[in-house]
């Protein structure tokens, strides 16, 4: 596959570092721009990448050089996610593997049912750091008591005010109100919402951005609801809520967003069964831009994040050695969403 000159850059480089002994020096900026033909802004752009990624130190003055890592402790962390099966848990979860270097850090993941035992459950004694997606709602003065008993950096995947702690955030309404003005600006002004994840402060965001943009523009909304079966399963909930919603009502309807990219997969299916096409037909957009967005027919169009899920898991590992260094108490890592355009949204104005 040809990739685009920067990603190609990125990776060899990437590879280059781990092949070569630690203390070892790069090649110069200068050089690196003639090898990759690119500019010295794109250059330090990737370096700076691969510096905050534990692979490379700059000595100001002499150039680039391979971490060395063979004197360092090993720092391990512990990943805590929700048992649900979110795909951004598991790129999140991917992506913490990918930068993993065994001569840096170790990651575990645990999945647990929130219930008032949640973080009492959670054994940090033998991490470094927690990396943690609190439960849905505010959280309760025990778990506040339990987390800061842990003497041990916690990082909260989510925003919940300012309690001294380290968070790493996306602006949810933000993006809800993105995918609506998306929609809307495409000439479409009747929408359908489908409601898919348990409820969280941060899917609430993502309908509560939606819902506000497309009402105060003068759009009308369909809120589809499509609840776990009993027992907690999932499969075919987002398939069974579209077919019962067009059997009983048609399309009505120019265009869709999903609260989760998860429910993609089973929306595209429901609709060919009615012999419905996307965009002809109904146009869809996504919250999440998970991989296999990429490889529907059509691309699904999503909303993302600014930095991806490299870029964040990047912040977040930055942060953490910014804390464990004792060099700042906390960190608050915000990340503004991003519109990633593919072919699942018809333009009506054209027509």
């Amino acid at each position: 596959m040809n990739l685009p000159p920067r990603q190609r850059m990125a990776r060899e480089l990437r590879e280059r570092c781990r092949q070569l002994p630690g203390g070892s020096r790069l090649d110069t900026v200068r050089k690196l721009m003639e090898e990759y033909t690119t500019s010295q802004r794109t250059v330090e752009q990737v370096l700076n990448e691969l510096a905050a990624d534990g692979l490379l130190v700059r000595r100001p003055g002499s150039g680039w050089y391979v971490r060395d890592n063979s004197a360092e402790k090993v720092r391990r962390y512990l990943l805590i996610f929700p048992a649900w099966p979110s795909p951004n848990y598991r790129e999140l979860e991917s992506e913490f593997r990918r930068q993993a270097d065994g001569a840096r850090f170790k990651v575990d993941t645990v999945n647990l049912n929130y219930d008032e035992q949640f973080f009492r459950n959670i054994r940090v004694e033998s991490y470094d750091a927690v990396i943690v997606t609190p439960p849905a709602g505010p959280l309760l003065p025990h778990d506040l008591e339990i987390i800061f008993s842990w003497r041990i950096p916690a990082v909260l995947l989510r925003e919940i005010g300012d309690l001294g702690l380290s968070m790493a955030s996306g602006q949810a309404h933000s993006g809800g109100a993105l995918a609506a003005s998306r929609l809307i600006s495409a000439g479409h002004r009747k929408l359908a919402l489908l409601l898919t994840e348990p409820e969280a402060d941060t899917s609430d965001a993502r309908l509560r951005g939606f819902l506000d943009f497309a009402r105060y523009s003068g759009a009308e909304v369909a809120v589809i609801s499509s609840p776990p079966a009993p027992g907690g399963n999932t499969d075919g909930i987002s398939y069974r809520a579209i077919d019962r919603h067009l059997k009983e009502h048609g399309l009505d309807f120019t265009a869709l967003f999903l609260q989760s990219a998860a429910a993609a997969l089973e929306v595209y299916k429901v609709f060919s069964d009615h012999g419905l096409r996307i965009p002809d037909d109904v146009s869809v957009i996504a919250h999440d831009n998970v991989t296999q967005a990429g490889y529907l027919n059509p691309p699904l169009t999503c909303i993302g994040s600014m930095s991806g899920y490299a870029g964040t898991v990047s912040g977040i590992l930055a942060g953490l050695d910014r804390v464990l260094k004792r060099e700042i108490p906390f960190f608050h890592l915000r990340d503004e969403p991003k519109l990633v355009e593919r072919k699942s949204i018809r333009d009506l104005n054209t027509n």
